[in-house]
């Protein structure tokens, strides 16, 4: 649970004993503590929702499709990287084939943004997308695939680099299993 009076006590102590900057007296600063435990509230919400709230199936058309790939995205969102506390964004792109159940299409949105809204790396988003659609929907099989990311933990310090994008891909189950499905995947999604 995020406590917003501790972030807002912590800020203060940071601008002020951290950086020796008399934020109190600052016109810019003096709301700078509540405003950044307001927002830690709203860009770390993922610690506060548990994602099997947004799980909503529905039977599956014929008992199970044969092969037939959903794809969902790109669902453009961001995260903080765990490493430096600093933003990235990324496009996440979710395919799956159902079994016995599929999931409303705007769901989708939302569990990624859910498990990206917390300290993350991106290897690690991936992952956690990629089980919990398998654990909850039982498909036949689940591609995630992240890609046009930019991490500011890499532009705004360290190396600079303006130019790299990272790809991350979870594959599990028929993807695996059948190559052809993958790469008709990553075709639809633009690889």
């Amino acid at each position: 649970m995020i406590n917003q009076s501790l972030i807002e006590e912590k800020i203060g102590e940071i601008l002020k004993d951290g950086m020796g900057l008399d934020w109190e007296n600052s016109p810019h600063l003096k709301e700078t503590p509540k405003r950044v435990a307001k927002v830690y509230k709203e860009i770390y919400d993922g610690y506060d929702i548990d994602p099997k709230s947004y799980i909503k199936t529905f039977p599956a058309p014929k008992d199970g499709i044969d092969n037939q790939i959903i794809a969902i995205g790109g669902i453009h969102t961001y995260s903080m990287c765990s490493h430096h506390m600093l933003p990235f964004s990324m496009d996440i792109y979710v395919g799956y084939i159902p079994d016995k159940e599929i999931l409303g299409l705007s769901k989708f949105e939302r569990i990624c943004e859910n498990i990206s809204h917390k300290l993350q790396v991106q290897e690690n988003i991936t992952e956690e997308i990629a089980d919990f659609l398998e654990k909850e929907l039982k498909p036949k099989g689940i591609i995630v695939v992240i890609k046009n990311s930019r991490h500011m933990c890499m532009e705004m310090r360290g190396v600079k680099s303006n130019n790299t994008n990272v790809t991350t891909s979870a594959i599990r189950g028929e993807f695996i299993n059948n190559p052809k499905l993958k790469d008709e995947f990553l075709n639809i999604i633009g690889d």
